[in-house]
């Protein structure tokens, strides 16, 4: 009789820890089934056979660097310390965010990718845009020289020099002047 008491209660045992840890079981394999397929399914898919995990980038360059101008926000923050009514001393900090133009280096970069699973190559390019903060050559000012000629006709009444293109009178004499 003890013997089917003690074989009663490790059967009832046994099911009552199957009860617990089926339910637990259940959820465990579910839970590590949904990480699997968004897993699985996340990583990149080949574009000739379909695979999922089976991409992998084998490089990158740089294929071009333009500079110019672009937009970046910038954040201020602000700290001032006051007396409030009671005499204790209140910190209060304030942020502001404001845009302006800035000198930006504009990167596009091809990287390349190969499928493991069919030997498909092909290229993706990305492009980012970081402030430049490097010293700018100036460009050279272009001078440019004009020349013209001045054709310059002595008075035949006091011989001194006078310009035959703006003056119809002699500077030193005021006698009218040949043009």
């Amino acid at each position: 009789m003890r013997t089917m008491l003690a074989a009663a209660l490790a059967a009832a045992v046994i099911a009552a820890l199957l009860l617990v840890f089926i339910p637990v079981l259940f959820y465990l394999g579910l839970v590590c089934g949904v990480v699997y397929l968004v897993w699985r399914f996340t990583r990149a898919k080949c574009p000739s056979c379909g695979r999922h995990g089976t991409i992998g980038a084998t490089g990158s360059q740089v294929v071009s660097a333009e500079r110019g101008y672009g937009v970046v926000t910038r954040q201020d923050t602000t700290t001032t310390s006051k007396h409030d009514g009671t005499g204790s001393m209140v910190t209060e900090t304030s942020t502001t965010s404001r845009q302006e133009r800035a000198p930006v280096v504009r990167k596009t970069v091809r990287t390349t990718y190969r499928c493991k699973g069919c030997g498909y190559n092909y290229t993706r390019d990305s492009v980012s845009e970081e402030e430049d903060f490097s010293d700018r050559p100036q460009k050279e000012k272009e001078t440019t020289i004009i020349q013209r000629e001045v054709v310059k006709v002595p008075c035949k009444y006091c011989g001194a020099l006078n310009d035959i293109s703006t003056q119809r009178t002699c500077s030193n004499c005021g006698a009218v002047v040949k043009s």
